[in-house]
């Protein structure tokens, strides 16, 4: 089975494809072959020949998640056998069965073909049954598809293509199974014996560390190291879950007489990663951790263990030789586990963002800096806009224009683009002047992502809209100087995506104007990818808390946050009226008396002047400072 994968598992019939190009006179030549495989899956890996479908709903999109028998199903002439394909709803629509734009699959390749697998439960010889319930995002459906085979033995493919009734296809959604039919057996005893373990497999478990990078590393005190690691299932048995931990006790968390490798991305003390993924037989998982090199100078080796279903495998030791080449600075504060945030992540997948840039009263001057753009009117597929071609959009009485180089068009529709790869490319508003005084002589006209150009619900107003991935949101928001410290950075980089994740899904603030946040401090002041380019410490502090959300009683909290008070915050009601929220009580803030005499700002939540004093003489971390600020919440992982 190979579908179009987001989770990083590679099929063993890539690999062998792979190994086929670079074998040559008898060699293959492994340095290059790594070079691929890295970029293979630091990419999301692509079934080969996919159909190209128009996706017309980009609300449906799924994720493969798994099947219940391996490729290649093996079938008796004139038998049947029922094959369970289980996928995630990745997008954000709901799939409701019980109604007209229920989810099934159609063949493909052609499309629509007479299928000669048909079975029972098919609507017909080119649709497959009906997904049953509904599956709201985030969460997995099951197709059960059963397969009648023909007379005719012999090795087919059967591909598929995942659909919404009368609505749209799926993004994501093509999907094969390899069927092999075998002569019909008159010893009933054999042929039970040969299905059933063609259906499971002899129960083992067996591993292939493929990939360690890098085999050893060299950092100051206190500097993250970025830890790579690929697996094989080279056995017969599917895994269920997996982990990464430490292999001995001399990494834990610091408490003051053991050495520490621990990171705040890590799940606890001793476990850096726990997921629960399928990877089926012959498939790889890859995954990008994190540790810390120790705080002292001097030579020391992280070592991890990965583990697969709750057993270990001298294979799946992992060494890193570290040299710590000078002592971690005097504010440097190794993580303490025992106020650790814990990871629940509620999203399947890293959420998007719509961000109201600029309300234009003239032409909109737009360049792909270096990605090509798909170009939609709505959701109706217009055109591609090759990399570094200007193009110009305007609008009159209901009327929006297009143009560059040779495409033209009007439409009385939206006009979005966006990336036809690369969901974090960049493009530039060439004649959007955006300057912002005390950040010096920049123009912050350039943004990740898709844009839309489009007039509010009400008619009466143009907007800019930059519809993009929430992390490269919250990397491009500038209400920090780069120079404070590093745990206070972190504190503000949690608020911050707490906060804008709260306006979007539970506030109407902006729906009237096709946006979730202004990108003014009327929400956040967001300054896009120039902002990055200058604030590298802030940008690392939000990759460190990437998915880690403020919560009160599991329930994502509104983030206020401000300059400074004269010594003490006030609540939600002294300061907008309405009714006070739990979590935004008063709470003293010494460093703010003893700095200010008029308080900066609402006075609601996080004072940034305190917490920043804070930080670096009361030695905080990130969760305590969000601890303190916001009263009696938890710091959760959302997403991954």
């Amino acid at each position: 089975m190979k579908v179009a994968l987001k989770s990083g598992i590679m099929t063993g019939a890539m690999i062998d494809a792979q190994f086929s190009r670079l074998n040559k006179n008898g060699r293959i030549y492994l340095g290059l072959f790594f070079a691929l495989f890295s970029s293979f899956l630091s990419a999301s890996p692509v079934a080969a020949a996919a159909p190209n479908l128009v996706i017309k709903d980009r609300g449906y999109s799924a994720e493969f998640v798994s099947q219940s028998v391996k490729d290649p199903l093996i079938m008796e002439a004139g038998s049947k056998k029922t094959v369970i394909f289980k996928f995630r709803n990745s997008g954000a629509a709901d799939w409701n069965n019980s109604g007209r734009n229920f989810i099934s699959a159609y063949t493909v390749e052609p499309k629509y073909r007479g299928s000669a697998f048909k079975g029972k439960n098919w609507i017909s010889a080119a649709q497959t049954d009906k997904m049953k319930g509904t599956i709201k995002p985030g969460e997995a459906g099951e197709l059960a598809i059963e397969f009648a085979a023909p007379k005719k033995v012999g090795e087919y493919i059967e591909r598929f293509y995942l659909s919404a009734e009368n609505k749209t296809w799926l993004k994501n959604g093509y999907f094969f199974i390899k069927i092999k039919v075998i002569e019909k057996k008159t010893d009933k005893a054999d042929a039970k014996l040969e299905n059933d373990a063609a259906a499971t497999g002899e129960v083992s478990y067996k591993i292939n560390k493929f990939m360690q990078a890098p085999t050893l590393a060299q950092a100051k005190g206190g500097e993250q190291i970025k830890l790579i690691l690929a697996f094989q299932n080279i056995g017969q048995t599917v895994w269920k879950e997996h982990t990464i931990s430490l292999a001995n006790s001399l990494a834990l968390a610091a408490d003051g007489t053991k050495v520490s490798f621990a990171d705040e991305s890590w799940k606890d003390k001793n476990t850096l990663i726990d997921i629960i993924r399928d990877v089926p037989p012959d498939n790889f998982i890859r995954q990008e951790l994190y540790f810390r090199a120790p705080k002292l100078a001097g030579k020391y080796t992280a070592s991890f263990r990965f583990t697969v279903d709750g057993r270990a495998y001298d294979e799946g030791i992992i060494n890193v030789p570290v040299t710590v080449t000078e002592n971690a600075r005097y504010d440097y504060v190794e993580p303490v586990f025992a106020d650790a945030p814990a990871e629940i992540p509620r999203l399947a997948s890293e959420p998007r963002i719509r961000v109201g840039l600029w309300s234009p009263d003239t032409t909109v001057q737009f360049i792909s800096v270096a990605e090509d753009y798909s170009i939609f009117k709505g959701t109706e597929a217009a055109g591609l806009l090759p990399k570094n071609t200007p193009a110009a959009l305007s609008y009159n009485d209901g009327i929006y224009k297009f143009k560059a180089g040779d495409l033209e068009f009007t439409t009385s529709d939206y006009i979005r683009l966006e990336p036809a790869n690369d969901r974090r490319a960049v493009f530039k508003l060439v004649n959007y002047d955006h300057r912002v005084s005390w950040k010096g002589p920049r123009n912050f006209n350039q943004y990740r992502g898709a844009m839309e150009y489009r007039i509010t619900q009400n008619q009466q107003k143009l907007y800019v809209i930059n519809d993009l991935l929430f992390e490269d949101y919250v990397a491009g928001v500038a209400e920090n100087a780069d120079t404070s410290p590093y745990e206070y950075l972190k504190s503000q980089a949690t608020a911050q995506r707490t906060y804008a994740y709260y306006i979007a899904e539970y506030s109407t603030k902006h729906d009237k104007r096709n946006f979730d946040v202004v990108a003014t401090t009327g929400d956040q002041l967001y300054l896009g990818v120039e902002s990055e380019g200058i604030m590298p410490n802030f940008v690392r502090a939000a990759a460190e808390t990437r998915g880690f959300m403020v919560t009160y009683n599991n329930n994502i909290a509104i983030t206020p946050y401000f300059g400074n008070t004269n010594g003490s915050t006030r609540t939600w009601k002294e300061a907008w009226g309405g009714t006070d929220k739990a979590w935004l009580q008063p709470v003293k803030a010494e460093y703010d008396a003893r700095d200010f005499s008029r308080m900066n700002g609402h006075g609601v939540g996080m004072s940034q002047h305190d917490a920043a004093v804070r930080a670096k003489e009361e030695g905080l971390n990130w969760v305590a400072l969000l601890k303190y600020y916001y009263t009696g919440v938890e710091v959760k992982k959302i997403y991954h």
